[in-house]
């Protein structure tokens, strides 16, 4: 019997899961290597008191189409379910819930003017009328779009007016990005549109749930640090590393996808660095700061995001009530608010105390949702310095240009969300494409 040729994957992200995962069906022996205790990088997950708090990534929509079909390859489909259609949009320090699902509370909501709302379908409808298709995790595909000089603001405000760029493309735009659409690309429009046509999803039990349904049929070693990557003479890959032990150990194999972030996949892998000179000395760290209260009282809005606008409040960057979420995210007659920190107030708080940052978050919290007073439970404190990257005007043109330098045929694939928009679908996408490109790479029958 032939062995199965050795592959390796660094890093048990969504991403280098899903590229792992996709090798082993196709025949691969494969090992993934893991810094941290266990998998699922910016996707974790923890159970407390009854409450399951999602410390990492929030939310997929049903147009996740690689996530969910993963999903269902992996026998987690049943885990799949819809979050409220009700979404918070924030005006003079009220929240105003909208049923995404019914046109008619679209139409018929406070939060902008009837000026507004005509001005805003005319704008939607002139987007509609320019033949495009416009893919979230291959953002990149539209970098032509994406004008240095002009901002998501800049053209939110020409096409759909004052009003609703400010109270709804913006805090949307935000949504994306943890900053205002004043620091964004043009193309972040777009997006947002795209975004808010879908519908939210989340899985039951906590979105770690299909990471680990991942991580629990491969081989993969943890607390293992990678040193360096480097192609051997004869094409083959030869991976150094520190393991459990601290003991220095190498690994050949026949080919490797780093499915880290970009700065630790450039630290041992410097031929990246040369390959993306666009991007290598201008990626902005999206930072942000979540703080999640646990409230023995439910709050009155249906509502699972509440989306907030700069000009409400700059330090605010979204709110997430979970227990809209799906019923197992917080006990009956409960509330779990997560309330996120912008990039910039992030700057600002990240060396600040847990219990400076609760009173903070519970201050806002309280102040929109004033039933939740009085009825605090507790915090949990999550602290991301380096959560995704913040694409300001111009950064997909970079992407674009530097993804066009990776080779298909390299025997080490690249697995980084900077290419294109972060996200839990972008990282199964990405993964997907790694785990083709390395398999077209070594060739067929190479298993």
């Amino acid at each position: 019997m032939t062995t199965p040729s050795r592959l390796v994957v660094i890093g048990a992200g969504l991403g280098g899961l899903t590229a792992a995962y996709r090798l082993q069906q196709a025949g691969y022996s494969v090992q993934v290597l893991e810094s941290g205790v266990g998998p699922g990088g910016r996707v974790q997950t923890i159970s407390k008191d009854g409450y399951v708090f999602d410390l990492g990534a929030d939310a997929i929509t049903d147009g996740y189409l690689e996530y969910i079909e993963l999903a269902r390859a992996v026998g987690i489909a049943d885990k799949l379910v819809p979050a409220s259609p009700h979404i918070g949009m924030l005006r003079a320090g009220r929240i105003i819930d909208l049923d995404c699902s019914r046109i008619v509370s679209m139409a018929m909501t406070p939060l902008l003017s009837w000026t507004a709302k005509l001005q805003l379908l005319k704008g939607v409808l002139a987007l509609k009328a320019q033949p495009r298709v416009l893919s979230i995790p291959k953002i990149h595909e539209m970098a032509h779009l994406d004008d240095p000089a002009s901002s998501a603001a800049a053209l939110s405000k020409q096409l759909f007016g004052e009003e609703a760029a400010t109270y709804l493309i913006d805090p949307v735009t935000k949504l994306f990005n943890g900053t205002s659409a004043s620091r964004c690309s043009a193309l972040e429009v777009h997006i947002s549109l795209v975004a808010a046509s879908h519908k939210p999803m989340t899985l039951l039990g906590g979105q770690a749930v299909l990471p680990k349904a991942l991580a629990d049929g491969l081989t993969v070693q943890y607390r293992t640090a990678v040193k360096s990557v480097q192609v051997g003479a004869e094409g083959g890959v030869v991976v150094t590393y520190q393991d459990a032990d601290q003991q220095m150990q190498q690994l050949s194999a026949k080919g490797c996808v780093i499915a880290t972030q970009y700065d630790a996949a450039e630290a041992i892998y410097p031929e990246l660095g040369r390959m993306c000179p666009n991007l290598r000395k201008d990626i902005r760290p999206m930072a942000l700061i979540k703080i999640q209260l646990a409230y023995k009282a439910r709050t009155r809005s249906r509502a699972y995001l509440v989306q907030v606008p700069d000009i409400e409040d700059p330090d605010l960057y979204c709110l997430f009530l979970d227990h809209n979420k799906s019923a197992d995210r917080a006990p009956a007659h409960c509330s779990l608010i997560t309330v996120y920190t912008t990039n910039e107030a992030t700057a600002r708080y990240l060396g600040e105390t847990d219990d400076m940052l609760v009173h903070w978050a519970r201050t806002r919290a309280e102040r929109l949702m004033p039933e939740l007073s009085g009825h605090f439970d507790f915090p949990v404190v999550s602290r991301w310095p380096y959560m995704a990257q913040v694409n300001y005007p111009g950064y997909y043109r970079k992407a674009a240009a530097d993804l066009k330098k990776l080779s298909p045929q390299s025997r080490v694939q690249i697995c980084c969300d900077i290419f294109t928009k972060c996200g839990q679908e972008t990282s199964v996408v990405r993964g997907n494409a790694a785990a083709k490109a390395l398999m077209g790479a070594l060739g067929a029958g190479s298993a």
